[in-house]
């Protein structure tokens, strides 16, 4: 293998920064060379492939595998929890719910209602923990993930742009259908409504430059599609570092386990302590480690700067000491 690239989303902004992490981890971080770009730009360089679909598109791209995908334009929405206080409304995490279960029929029939009046469609399939939009055109408005905006107050993070008005009226009715639909048995206050976000344009098939493997360890619809959209091979997520024969390998490993620290003792055993050792012996050239702000790259001869000792690109930590 040629190159390991991480991908770990929001890693500039885990709690605890640098210091929260495994003892391999930490010492690629520390050593490795940081550089600042936007995640999509990092992970197209690294697997050295065109410039990568919008989350929406890949999302889409999901369930067509070797078919030609639909044209056009599409945006994804996720259920979020929103939770008020005495002075705004806050965005928590994206819901799990299953639009395609018998229990979630009322309030799916609601929100189709909802969209039609809008000239949308939308027909979810079992499982489905999103929805997905056809669009004729640019919705002409700035959206921010969930990921983004997780943690901050509704009214600073709505789409803005001159399409915006409709997106915040719909994010809005959403709100009052779960509401109408919302257990009396419930206790507390928190609310539930749609976030849209991810918008982009079904892109032509491509492929990278060399042979690739991605392995999903979130079973997530965008890695999914991603890997049909570069016609490259899906792992098992159990699948580690001694498995894999291609050139490049690229490793999907969000942060929102519910045991985080587990999570990332697993990666760390799995993938960076077998990567590292490897790249000592001469058997691995680079090891990538991309977060949502920039990537860090270890070298051949990285390992051996022991002077280094902070990590840089962390928005909680100063760096190690």
């Amino acid at each position: 293998m040629n190159r390991l690239i991480i991908h770990l989303p929001l890693l500039e902004s885990l709690p605890g920064g640098a210091e929260r992490l495994p003892p391999e981890m930490r010492r690629i971080l520390q050593r490795g060379n940081r550089f600042d770009c936007g995640e999509r730009e990092a992970l197209a360089m690294l697997m050295q492939s065109a410039p990568l679909p919008a989350p929406a598109v890949l999302s889409r791209l999901a369930g067509y595998g070797g078919e030609d995908p639909p044209p056009g334009w599409w945006l994804r929405f996720d259920p979020v929890r929103l939770i008020p206080d005495l002075t705004a409304v806050w965005l928590d995490r994206a819901m799990p719910l299953d639009f395609g279960s018998e229990a979630m029929r009322p309030v799916v029939e609601e929100l189709q209602t909802m969209f039609r009046a809008e000239g949308l469609q939308w027909n979810p399939e079992p499982g489905d923990r999103f929805g997905l939009l056809g669009l004729d055109e640019d919705p002409a408005c700035s959206f921010s993930s969930p990921d983004e905006v997780h943690g901050k107050r509704l009214d600073d993070v709505l789409p803005e742009g001159p399409g915006g008005a409709r997106w915040r009226g719909l994010i809005n009715e959403s709100q009052m259908i779960f509401h109408q639909f919302r257990p009396l048995s419930r206790a507390d206050q928190q609310g539930v409504g749609l976030w849209f976000w991810g918008p982009g344009k079904m892109p032509a098939p491509a492929s990278p430059r060399q042979p690739l493997r991605v392995v999903d360890g979130a079973g997530s619809a965008r890695m999914r599609g991603l890997a049909n959209w570069l016609g490259v091979p899906l792992a098992d997520p159990e699948t580690r570092f001694d498995k894999v024969a291609e050139a490049a390998c690229l490793v999907h490993w969000p942060l929102q386990s519910t045991d985080l620290d587990t999570s990332l003792e697993r990666l760390s055993r799995h993938w960076l302590v077998p990567a590292a050792r490897a790249q000592r012996r001469g058997r691995l050239a680079e090891i990538f480690v991309v977060g949502s702000t920039g990537y860090w790259r270890l070298g051949r001869l990285a390992p051996m700067m022991f002077w280094r000792r902070q990590a840089g690109g962390f928005e909680t930590s100063e760096g190690m000491r």
